[in-house]
């Protein structure tokens, strides 16, 4: 078999999604430092920052290597979301018993501004 000159690129890492809340002063303080280094995206802001704290507190990789193995994911998973339920009186007139609409909406409401937004334009 013979051996490719350039050798081809590595395989990506695995990534795992997160939801997380920020501070508002915290996302404010991170967009900004995202824009003073030059640009980029939260995730590799995110992901170095974790990995600094992770390096430099001096306890935190011996005690990792102490207790292989020994963390789970403790919370929960959410429930499956349960189907709106009909009013059990009839609903007024000029009113739809139909909350989907509300709900999508809350839920599009939610997402906007959250950790996939650009962070500089």
């Amino acid at each position: 078999m013979s051996t490719p000159l350039i050798p081809p690129p590595p395989s990506p890492p695995k990534k795992r999604t997160v939801n997380a809340r920020l501070k508002e002063e915290i996302f404010e303080d991170l967009k900004r430092y995202i824009a003073y280094a030059g640009g980029g995206d939260f995730s590799h802001f995110i992901n170095e920052g974790l990995k600094r704290v992770f390096d430099q507190n001096p306890d935190f990789r011996p005690w990792a290597a102490a207790h292989p193995g020994t963390i789970s994911d403790t919370r929960k998973k959410k429930a499956q979301a349960k189907p709106l339920q009909q009013p059990k009186t009839s609903p007024r007139r000029g009113t739809s018993s139909d909350a989907s609409g509300h709900v999508a909406r809350a839920e599009s409401d939610s997402i906007t501004g959250g950790a996939h937004a650009d962070a500089v334009a």
